[in-house]
């Protein structure tokens, strides 16, 4: 079951949910946090590559996204994605999900896109 995002909080999400939301027929935004090149290392399929470490190019990039429709963001072991679901809340983001680090996924539960 996946867990009610709030206007006023991050929702934390595990690998399961973070499956069962994206692969959901509502339409949803997955955000790779991490820098470029762990992101071209694997991702996951269909996710964006928006640096959170980056200030300049996270608030361009993010200020054209639709800020309500629900938004995953991960990165390699949750210490970035809390960050950046932070600093979407205060972009006025009003469904924001953390799925957290690729290191605590299930491996049957979420499709890494590999390199190359």
């Amino acid at each position: 079951m996946i867990p009610p995002a709030s206007a006023e909080q991050v929702t934390l999400i595990n690998s399961a949910q973070g499956r069962a939301l994206i692969e959901s027929p509502e339409k949803v935004l997955v955000i790779d946090v991490r820098p470029r090149g762990e992101y071209m290392s694997g991702h996951l399929v269909g996710a964006q590559s928006i640096d959170a470490a980056v200030p300049a190019d996270w608030e361009f990039r993010t200020a054209e996204l639709d800020k309500d429709i629900p938004t995953v963001v991960y990165c390699s072991t949750a210490a970035c994605s809390e960050n950046a679901a932070a600093m979407l809340l205060r972009a006025g983001f009003t469904k924001v999900y953390d799925l957290g680090g690729i290191a605590d996924w299930g491996p049957e539960d979420l499709s890494v896109e590999p390199p190359g």
